[in-house]
Order: C-alpha cells, then sequence, then structure tokens
C-alpha cells in the first residue's frame, strides 16, 4: 500500500506545475552564417513560349523574411553553352532572363548552364535536350483526359502532360487528377509528371480526371519530354507538398542539379495538340 501511496503523493505534486514551467528550458546553439546561393529555376523547350529562366537566391533558416522581400537577382552574368557556341541571356525583368531571339535548341545536344555574379559562388549545370515524342491521339470525353503516344524502347522516359484552356489568345492550365499513384503534380507546368516504368517501349494512354467548366474556346494538350533531372525535381516538390504539416513524415529534400546552389535547369521536348 505504501508504494501506491507514494505514486499518488508525486502525482499530485506533479499536476501542481504548469506544463510551460516544468518544460520550459533553453539550449545554447551555434549555428553556422548562411552563404547565399543562387537558386535559379528554369524549364526551357523547344517552344518559343518557355524561353526564360528566373534567378533567385537561398536565405538562411534564421534570417527574417518578409513575403514582399526581394529575393530575385538581377544584373547577373547567364550564359547558356553548346560547344562551341556561348548564348548570354537577356536581363530583361525582375530576376528573369530571356534566351535571344532565333536560339533553337537541338535533340541530343548537351547544355551548360552558368552563372556569375560578385558576391556570389559561380554555379553550373548541365541537361541534354530530349528528343520529341508526338502524340498520336487525344480524347476529352466524360471529363476525362486520354493522351495516347508511343514511348521510346529501352531508354528511361520521363514525361508531363499539361492539360490548357485557350480563349482570348490566353492560355491558361486547367488541374488535372491522375487516376493511379503513377504522376505526381508539375509546379512548373501544371500539369502532371510521370515515368515509363510501366510501359518501356509501348503505346500508352495517359489517363487523368479534369472539369470540363465551358464549352467556349479550345483545349490544347502538351507533351513534355524531359530529362530525368527535371522529373527528380519535380516529384521531391510534390513530394514534400504532401508531407507539410505532418511531424511523423520523413524530411525530403529538394532535388536540385545546381551545383554550388539550388534549383532546377530543366530541358524538355514539347509537342502540342489542339482539341
Amino acid at each position: 500500500m505504501n508504494k501506491y501511496k507514494i505514486v499518488l503523493v508525486f502525482i499530485s505534486l506533479f499536476s501542481l506545475y504548469s506544463c510551460e514551467d516544468f518544460f520550459e528550458f533553453s539550449v545554447d546553439m551555434d549555428v553556422p552564417p548562411h552563404q547565399t546561393k543562387f537558386a535559379p529555376s528554369t524549364l526551357l523547350t523547344n517552344n518559343e513560349a518557355n524561353r526564360t529562366l528566373f534567378l533567385s537566391r537561398s536565405i538562411g533558416a534564421l534570417e527574417n523574411h518578409e513575403y514582399d522581400d526581394v529575393l530575385y537577382v538581377e544584373n547577373a552574368s547567364v550564359s547558356i553553352n553548346e560547344t562551341p557556341l556561348n548564348y548570354i541571356l537577356d536581363d530583361y525583368q525582375k530576376g528573369f532572363y530571356e534566351l535571344p531571339a532565333g536560339f533553337q535548341f537541338i535533340p541530343n545536344t548537351t547544355y551548360n548552364l552558368k552563372i556569375e555574379k560578385s558576391g556570389f559562388e559561380t554555379v553550373f549545370a548541365q541537361q541534354v535536350m530530349p528528343v520529341q515524342v508526338p502524340i498520336i491521339d487525344v480524347e476529352l470525353t466524360d471529363e476525362i483526359l486520354k493522351v495516347r503516344f508511343q514511348d521510346i524502347p529501352n531508354e528511361e522516359n520521363y514525361y508531363i502532360v499539361v492539360l490548357l484552356y485557350g480563349y482570348n489568345n490566353d492560355d491558361n492550365p486547367i488541374y488535372i487528377e491522375p487516376f493511379t499513384d503513377e504522376a505526381n503534380y508539375s509546379t512548373l507546368t501544371g500539369g502532371l509528371v510521370f515515368r515509363d516504368a510501366f510501359f518501356d517501349g509501348q503505346e500508352h494512354t495517359f489517363k487523368a480526371k479534369y472539369s470540363n467548366y465551358s464549352q467556349i474556346g479550345n483545349y490544347k494538350v502538351r507533351l513534355y519530354h524531359i530529362t530525368k533531372e527535371l522529373f527528380l525535381h519535380e516529384k521531391s516538390i510534390d513530394l514534400n507538398f504532401e508531407t507539410s504539416g505532418n511531424p511523423f513524415a520523413e524530411p525530403n529534400s529538394l532535388y536540385t542539379n545546381i551545383t554550388n546552389g539550388y534549383g532546377i535547369f530543366g530541358l524538355a521536348n514539347m509537342y502540342e495538340v489542339t482539341n
């Protein structure tokens, strides 16, 4: 009986303290200073509408940062090299850099990105422009999108499917939802990103759900044949969104192919049809 009395007394004493008072403590930690780095983000394609790179910078975890703080980087030297040619991107608007007029990507060609500016470590990235994969057929019925295409055999291939609604010369991505877990949301395009792990070398029909909210205007469907690095970056972003706010989820690092920095240098060969 004495044991039970001791336990009850301990519980009673413990209940007299608030959780705040009992567990409140501080720990001194040495946090290394943050080195600001470049964080470029781009999806460049053979399409004339996708010719810009956005350049921002990183911030430290303990830095005070307001929503409207300027994080974009201007007046940097941004170039894309296709040996032996070197192309300088024009710094034209608040962190946006544009490819020179007339520039054309060549499939199966290696392109090197280089960004320099005083106060920053020079960053590099490399990508090979994929070949184009044509769309064979598109169906838009009963709010189900079907995109049929022929996958390239004997190699890993990665794709993005985008559905757009065009009206008054303005194209807007329409949210599409996959039928299975084979696809993730693409933050750069507003479409769905996936790979050919289950249909290598086969004719494949990609399916997704959408909302048919208007009969006016045209629907456009784009099939992007993308690089592996872009696929990994898009998938890591989507996984971060899925685990956000979940204290029991394992942390997921954002994938980057930028040496000495963060972000993504992605290339894609796009094919478009109008329905």
